[in-house]
């Protein structure tokens, strides 16, 4: 593993799960603006007007903040570094079915608007200091090998970032579009990497990525000589108003850090809401955060394989509400590694299953030890491993009422001169064969009594000795958002016994 450390900053903030829907298949209305634009695949210099649009460029030197325009269904390309440049703060909207009288007619899953990069260049480059919307649009087969400027002032080694789209210091509104096999980088220079093979966003204040399909991205080829950050998505640099990344699919994007999403140096970064399947990548096959001031709640990791479906590097946010299940070919659900001074990891309220090796791995360093709070999370085996593995030194861990189920050994730590786990409150199920070597208090032995563990359902049955067992909890909700019990002991784990009729609702 290439070590990079930055300087970062602290960042304590809730997190609030968003409604997750993807637009696509909606028609609507052209919404009011300065003024509108239209624009054809092969328009040459009409007069922009729905009867007679114009080509891209044309449009682009006329219209200005606040303006729309509109592109028509079909496919478009070009010969220069990529096929579309924003510069100004319009809307850049895709679906437009070509109709050219009455209601314009915006429908995106009927009309599929098409950015082409031809595996020759990016898709879209959005220049800094503009807050541009992009919405509705299929941008496929971006390559940006050798487009490293102003990639990034820390890394010197990026040989090409944000193969579909790549953000340049702008709070870019980039809603409901899909990127589709884009690349990063193409090299068989193994000193360069490649950053964002879909999406890539540099000092992004403000921006929010809402809604987006990343689908079969790569950071950087041949995929296993390059190294590269965030197959589908990677970030880095400082936000002070917040990048917000919420209510997206990545599916099936490949780098060697950051499968589906790579955070680098991305401070006041929050993560919501988000699906993460069938991503791949050596560290952090679904997300990959490193020393980044981020948050990450109510996300879904499944099928993702690496070292760990979620990787966690000198990272002091909150991480809680995931659901992370049948990552089988992982060794990890979470792994952390390393701390900052003074700071901390905390999770809470999160939902393991069916990932591979141990549910919670936790790593530090010398000059780097690693603080971690657990609170409130259920955590669920194949049938063997370790449910919480300390798995370095210089580790302090603190959990309470965590639930331990389908592990040979409940918790290990294994350099215990330096490490220390202190549990509260947890509960054992019948068929966790060890306790492990860590420090108890309170300890239940029981059947944890799922009401559907093949189907990953962890709500408790009303036989669960979690019920009414549990310490403490720094959330009145579970991780359904139903409230805790109030004037009585909590349920161990991350669900509260009265929701025992509820499916367990994640996308």
């Amino acid at each position: 593993m290439t070590v990079r450390r930055l300087n970062a900053l602290t960042l304590a903030f809730a997190l609030a799960v968003g409604a997750l829907a993807l637009l696509f298949g909606s028609v609507r209305a052209a919404p009011a603006s300065q003024s509108v634009f239209f624009v054809a695949p092969h328009g040459k210099s009409g007069a922009c007007s729905q009867s007679q649009p114009c080509s891209f460029v044309i449009a682009s030197i006329e219209a200005t903040s606040g303006d729309t325009i509109y592109l028509e269904q079909g496919t478009y390309t070009s010969t220069s570094s990529s096929v579309i440049q924003v510069s100004q703060a319009y809307t850049l909207s895709g679906g437009w079915s070509g109709n050219p009288s009455g209601q314009p007619v915006i429908n995106p899953a009927l009309n599929p608007t098409i950015i082409d990069g031809q595996n020759s260049r990016r898709g879209i480059v959005v220049t800094s200091g503009i807050t541009p919307t992009i919405e509705g649009l299929v941008i496929k087969n971006g390559n940006a090998s050798g487009q490293s400027t102003d990639c990034s002032i820390l890394f010197s080694s990026i040989g090409g970032c944000g193969g579909g789209v790549f953000v340049d210091n702008a709070a870019a509104q980039i809603v409901n579009n899909k990127f589709i096999s884009n690349t990063a980088l193409v090299t068989n220079d193994e000193t360069m990497s490649g950053y964002g093979g879909g999406l890539y966003l540099v000092d992004a204040d403000g921006a929010v990525i809402s809604g987006n399909v990343f689908l079969s991205n790569t950071a950087a080829l041949p995929s296993d000589q390059i190294q590269g950050i965030g197959g589908g998505l990677a970030a880095t640099g400082y936000n002070p108003n917040l990048l917000l990344i919420q209510n997206n699919t990545f599916m099936g994007n490949s780098a060697y850090w950051g499968g589906g999403l790579g955070l680098e140096g991305a401070d006041h970064t929050q993560v919501q809401g988000n699906l993460f399947e069938n991503n791949s990548a050596n560290q952090g096959g679904g997300i990959y955060i490193w020393e980044s001031t981020a948050g990450a709640g109510g996300n879904t990791l499944r099928g993702n394989s690496g070292d760990a479906a979620a990787y966690l590097g000198y990272f002091n946010g909150p991480f809680g509400n995931n659901l992370l299940v049948g990552n089988l070919t992982t060794d990890a659900g979470i792994l952390l590694i390393d701390g900052l001074p003074n700071e901390s990891a905390l999770l809470y309220n999160n939902v393991l299953g069916g990932n591979g090796g141990a549910g919670i791995d936790a790593s530090g360093y010398i000059s780097f030890p690693l603080t971690v709070i657990a609170l409130n999370n259920t955590v669920v085996g194949l049938g063997a491993g370790t449910g919480l593995l300390v798995s370095g030194g210089y580790v302090t861990v603190t959990a309470v009422d965590t639930l331990l189920s389908g592990f040979t050994t409940g918790v290990h730590v294994t350099y215990p001169a330096t490490s220390t786990a202190v549990l509260t409150s947890t509960l054992f199920d019948t068929n966790v064969a060890v306790t492990g070597n860590a420090s108890f208090s309170a300890n239940v032995f029981g059947p944890a009594a799922f009401l559907n563990p093949a189907q990953h359902n962890y709500h408790l049955l009303f036989n669960s000795a979690a019920r009414d067992a549990g310490t403490t909890t720094i959330s009145t909700t579970d991780f359904d958002g139903n409230p805790r019990s109030a004037g009585e002991p909590y349920d161990i784990g991350a669900f509260e016994e009265h929701v025992l009729f509820l499916p367990l609702a994640r996308r």
